[in-house]
């Protein structure tokens, strides 16, 4: 059995969102299973990432969540992001998915439009603390 709190330190660890509430509820989320997919603005940093990469996701209070693996990495616009993604992503339409993301999007890069460049990454849940 592989002990993950040893494995943690060689990985990266990453919160969801832009503020505690989120980061903890998607966190929750992504350790429940219902959230599988996770969509951010393409930066150079980001441009990095692929299939195999694994991470944790962290809690508000930086506590290790659960690790997961990419299993798929799209980078496209927006308008672009279907509706297999938002379920992905835990959203029941992609209607709704583009509802909170264009908001969210729109608070952290307000020259955001449905063409701006996502990178949009599924991945699995390997183990959860």
């Amino acid at each position: 059995m592989k002990n993950w709190v040893k494995e943690i330190e060689n990985l990266e660890g990453w919160t969801f969102g832009d503020n505690p509430q989120m980061a903890d509820e998607l966190a929750e989320q992504t350790a429940s299973g219902k959230n599988l997919a996770n969509c951010f603005l393409f930066s150079n940093e980001y441009q990095q990432i692929k299939v195999g990469d694994r991470s944790y996701v962290k809690n508000s209070l930086g506590n290790p969540i659960c690790v997961i693996e990419v299993t798929e990495v799209t980078i496209v616009p927006f308008e672009k992001v279907d509706e297999s993604f938002a379920k992905a992503e835990g959203y029941a339409t992609l209607k709704e998915w583009q509802s909170i993301h264009n908001e969210f999007f729109r608070r952290i890069h307000p020259k955001f439009n449905n063409k701006t460049v996502v990178v949009c990454q599924r991945f699995k849940l390997l183990h959860v603390f």
